[in-house]
């Protein structure tokens, strides 16, 4: 059980050009399943994958031909030790070892529009550089790291 929502808000502006604002998220309350037919419930709330809260944050600005993007991704933090394993051994890891930490990325993007056939573009996605958890290469976030990137996109339906 949880609960998911999307807003959305464009502030369009004279002479400032327009602002577009997203916001997605989604909270879950409980998850719960039954693994084998006649086995006992088990509760996979904040284990990998299955955060608590989740959400992503895009403010999106676009003047003539110049557009300007800002994302955020956002992950409460998971069990990186089960409620299983602590019942078994209540001394598996210590509490600083429990759960792996929330993940905030930043991404930051700039396209420009060159007349009707080429825009050119670049960026950064995980800006801060955020690593994942030390006992995972590839979680809460990817394990490449900052990534910066730049590109043209033609349009050739237009050449023919």
């Amino acid at each position: 059980m949880g609960a998911d929502f999307t807003v959305n808000y464009s502030i369009p502006t004279a002479n400032l050009g327009r602002f577009d604002l997203s916001l997605a998220g989604g909270y879950l309350d409980n998850l719960s399943f039954v693994p084998t037919v006649g086995d006992t419930t088990r509760d996979d709330t904040l284990r990998q994958f299955n955060p608590r809260w989740r959400g992503n944050f895009s403010l999106n600005w676009k003047l003539d031909g110049l557009n300007v993007n800002y994302g955020l991704n956002y992950q409460s933090k998971t069990r990186r030790v089960t409620v299983e394993q602590l019942q078994g051994n209540p001394f598996f890891a210590g509490a600083e070892n429990l759960f792996r930490k929330e993940l905030w990325q930043h991404d930051i993007r700039v396209a420009y529009d060159v007349g009707d056939r080429f825009t050119l573009y670049g960026g950064v996605n995980n800006v801060f550089d955020q690593k994942p958890a030390f006992d995972d290469f590839n979680y809460p976030i990817s394990g490449v790291g900052r990534f910066m990137y730049v590109g043209a996109k033609i349009k050739l339906d237009r050449l023919f």
